[in-house]
């Protein structure tokens, strides 16, 4: 018997900022969460931290010649992907977040 093994490959596609300190990925409407932000530690601050496409994706730009994002100030080192998700879900969770205002409106 012969063992045969298929090798899907998936094509990557995103658009790709830098934001401040981060690399703002978008990675398109068929992917939740659809933006991400990946640090130059290799961790996006999503819940798949260094395991999310969004740092594939930020790879591949730095080795087509990307520009990299700079460096942070000493005393921001300690800024951590669960304080970004801290601060994210509570953006999220806020009435005065657009997405949401918009959603609690049409709950009234």
């Amino acid at each position: 018997m012969r063992n045969i093994t298929s090798l899907f490959l998936v094509a990557l596609v995103f658009s790709l900022a830098l934001s401040g300190y981060f690399y703002a990925v978008d990675l398109g409407p068929g992917v939740k969460p659809q933006h991400h932000r990946v640090g130059k530690n290799a961790e996006c601050t999503c819940h798949l931290a260094e395991c999310c496409p969004a740092v594939e994706a930020v790879r591949s730009y730095l080795e087509a010649g990307g520009e990299r994002a700079p460096d942070p100030p000493p005393d921001t080192t300690r800024f951590t992907r669960q304080s970004a998700q801290s601060v994210a879900l509570k953006r999220l969770t806020s009435p005065n977040f657009p997405a949401n205002a918009a959603a609690l409106a049409g709950a009234a």
